[in-house]
């Protein structure tokens, strides 16, 4: 009965991680959206609700190891051995499908959000090549060099456009 009890507030926390991942997967998506529109205000808030939420499924996270260390000692198995899928072969029919399934639909989370963080990821990268590509363009277009002036002698420490003038 007591490996009854540990299933049942497992089931509880994989129904809760899953939870927090697709509220995860959503910020990702309004992090997308933020980046493209160079909102930087919103991509702080996000960052702050993704910290959030990170903590909270490490929080969920710890409790899972707990329960599944309590059950591989109730079922007498290494804790590093008892997996959910194994699991799944040894509780009673009604918590097997959840299992199966809270398994399932976290595994599906986890690899929808790694490829969501990836293309953010790329989002930045490109955005980042882009501010890297602008001000090297407005370094060169500015010059330190001995320019010559009107009056044809060369002046030093003159910093002038090489497109525009410096005059207005």
């Amino acid at each position: 009965m007591q490996g009854e009890n540990w299933v049942k507030k497992l089931i509880k926390i994989l129904a809760q991680e899953a939870s927090l991942l697709r509220l995860f997967l959503i910020l990702l998506d309004e992090e997308r959206e933020a980046i493209i529109s160079r909102d930087l205000e919103r991509l702080s808030k996000i960052n702050k609700e993704k910290e959030s939420l990170a903590s909270k499924l490490e929080e969920l996270e710890r409790e899972r190891i707990v329960i599944m260390e309590n059950l591989s000692s109730s079922q007498q198995l290494a804790s590093r051995k008892l997996t959910l899928n194994s699991l799944s072969k040894q509780v009673e029919k009604p918590y097997v499908f959840e299992l199966n399934n809270h398994r399932s639909e976290i595994l599906s989370l986890v690899d929808k959000l790694k490829r969501a963080n990836q293309r953010n990821k790329s989002l930045i990268l490109s955005s980042l090549e882009f501010v890297q590509g602008a001000l090297t363009l407005l370094q060169s277009l500015s010059s330190s060099k001995p320019i010559y002036q009107r009056d044809a002698k060369m002046k030093k420490g003159f910093v002038g456009g090489r497109m525009v003038s410096g005059r207005l």
